[in-house]
């Protein structure tokens, strides 16, 4: 009797990990959702180990072969599905469902400017640290701009040479801050509670557009009337993935 109910758990699991495996993975697009399919890309991710990837070939193999009525009896009679095998696949369904939010991987030190700050001293920050984003912000620490590599060339393709010194304010570059000032970049308010699986598929999707999405902007609802909390690059998110999120 314990093995039928173990053998009901393992059919369960493996659908469950399927499942799992499917919401991680499918953002939006085609991306096939064939168990085969998806361990690979589970692997070719590196978000599970070696062994587990091993693992999940293994228990897919046996549930094709399960998927046959009379297959499965004759596997209930001379095989046992152990405590352990269950233990296994529901650590694995756990990893899989991680719940990692924005609040636990973004950028709190952030670097960020306001209009009246030197934009010399921006630049050199920029070319020192290696940053390609600033946030502008105002008084109250609310993003009114980003300051980025090409605001400089915007500014002078539309109104030709400009002359810059020590004394240059950003505010000099207002018109070419915005969060729509490019035509070949984007940036997003997200909460600081979306899962780190949602911010995958944003960064993914974002792909299927004309602009890359540079910069994740977090704040604690996600609207941009509210404080900045910090920034999520896709950086970061190879960080935390251990890919590149497209």
């Amino acid at each position: 009797m314990q093995n039928e109910n173990n053998w009901t758990k393992f059919i369960a699991s493996a659908g469950e990990i399927e499942k799992s495996l499917l919401d991680r993975f499918r953002r939006g697009d085609n991306t096939a959702d064939k168990f085969h399919d998806l361990i690979v890309t589970a692997a070719l991710r590196k978000c599970l180990p070696d062994k587990d990837i091993q693992f999940l070939h293994f228990v897919r193999e046996i549930r094709n072969i399960c998927s046959h009525r009379n297959n499965i009896q004759l596997l209930k009679q001379f095989l046992s599905v152990k405590q352990e095998t269950l233990d296994k696949m529901a650590h694995i369904v756990n990893r899989l469902k991680e719940k990692t939010t924005a609040k636990q991987i973004l950028i709190k030190d952030i670097y960020s400017r306001g209009l009246n700050d030197s934009l010399s001293e921006t630049i050199e920050k920029m070319r020192a640290c290696n940053y390609s984003h600033v946030p502008i912000l105002n008084k109250d620490n609310k993003v009114i701009g980003i300051f980025g590599e090409d605001t400089i060339l915007n500014k002078i393709v539309i109104e030709g040479a400009a002359r810059l010194s020590e004394s240059t304010e950003i505010k000099e570059c207002e018109d070419y801050i915005g969060m729509d000032s490019t035509r070949s970049e984007a940036f997003k308010f997200i909460s600081e509670h979306t899962s780190i699986l949602e911010i995958d598929k944003i960064f993914f999707n974002s792909l299927s557009n004309n602009r890359r999405l540079s910069l994740l902007l977090v704040t604690k609802k996600g609207l941009a009337s509210e404080k900045l909390v910090g920034i999520i690059t896709v950086w970061d998110m190879q960080k935390n993935l251990g890919y590149l999120p497209f």
